[in-house]
């Protein structure tokens, strides 16, 4: 059985050489060992929040690999952010105005695209029913 790449620790591996502690440490703090926050973000159990902080470690850890990904992940993605500028855009000009939810009238929405070559043609979706329609 592994065990946690940290001196001292004998606790079963789990992800990247460290045990779930450690791990999750590194996650939101950028070190294994017990000290304040490096990069001047609490973690407050919210997932963008902790995607957005994992990213900054990767970055750190790993420059190279992440920065062929996203090259990859922008050249992938470049038509469907074009369709969403453009969404924007209409919204910050007044040509496209931002509804309640079509399904349970909730409001903030967020907009979801069946086709992205019908840029400005968008259903207006809560966040709870934007991820059911992608499930």
């Amino acid at each position: 059985m592994k065990s946690c790449s940290v001196e001292g620790c004998k606790r079963k591996y789990d992800c990247n050489g460290y045990c779930h502690t450690h791990y999750y440490r590194l996650l939101r703090t950028g070190s294994v060992e017990d000290k304040p926050l490096k990069f001047g973000v609490k973690w407050s159990g919210n997932k963008r929040e902790y995607h957005r902080i994992a990213q900054r470690i990767k970055c750190r850890l790993e420059p190279e690999k992440v920065h062929a990904y996203d090259k990859i992940r922008t050249q992938r993605y470049k038509f469907k952010r074009s369709v969403q500028n453009k969404v924007f855009q209409a919204i910050k000009y007044g040509r496209l105005e931002k509804t309640d939810c079509v399904v349970c009238g909730s409001f903030p929405s967020e907009g979801h695209h069946e086709d992205y070559h019908k840029a400005l043609d968008v259903i207006w979706v809560c966040r709870p029913h934007h991820d059911l329609i992608h499930a």
